[in-house]
């Protein structure tokens, strides 16, 4: 009878062991950097944001991990300038209205995964410093994580080239999240 419950289980895509995790958003944050005119970063954060992730706990392993933000969510201290990134030239937010991230591996701290910003996928390698597993006083779970990397807005058609902005954009990603 174990083994046919230990079939059935993998044949579902259930990783025993592993359990579910909802972003905290009161204790995330989804933050990037971009240089201004070569000189100095412009600092912005999306507000909207959700990620799940099904995690090993006994294996400190990283089974899957799937995000999703708003691309209208967008904040960078000014909001005319905040205004133009959700236009159609930068993010096209009434057009693509999320950007997301689905991991396809876990790896020696590398989370690799599929982001897809403008209908655009493609491959992208993020640094991952694990901070953990704690327990809630309400007995929930509490697992932390950050994501850092490096993308290139040309890669997404996020603009047009430009001396004013650069191309590289760094990605600091702080996620807590939740699980039973």
């Amino acid at each position: 009878m174990k083994k046919l419950f230990f079939a059935v289980a993998l044949s579902l895509g259930v990783t025993l062991g592993a359990a579910q995790f909802e972003a905290d958003v009161a204790h995330s944050s989804v933050g990037f950097k971009i240089k201004h005119m070569k000189v100095s970063n412009v600092n912005g954060k999306f507000g909207d944001f959700s990620a799940s992730v099904d995690f090993d706990e006994a294996k400190k392993r990283f089974n899957a991990l799937t995000a999703v933000v708003k691309v209208a969510s967008i904040n960078t201290d000014n909001e005319r300038r905040d205004a133009h990134l959700r236009a159609a030239d930068f993010f096209d937010a009434n057009k693509f209205g999320e950007m997301t991230f689905k991991m396809k591996s876990a790896k020696n701290g590398i989370i690799k995964g599929d982001l897809t910003i403008k209908g655009i996928t493609r491959e992208v390698s993020l640094k991952c410093d694990f901070g953990g597993v704690a327990q809630a006083p309400n007995g929930d779970k509490v697992m932390g994580f950050s994501l850092t990397g490096n993308i290139k807005r040309s890669d997404f058609k996020v603009g047009e080239p430009s001396v004013m902005i650069g191309d590289e954009v760094a990605l600091n990603i702080e996620i807590e999240a939740r699980g039973k």
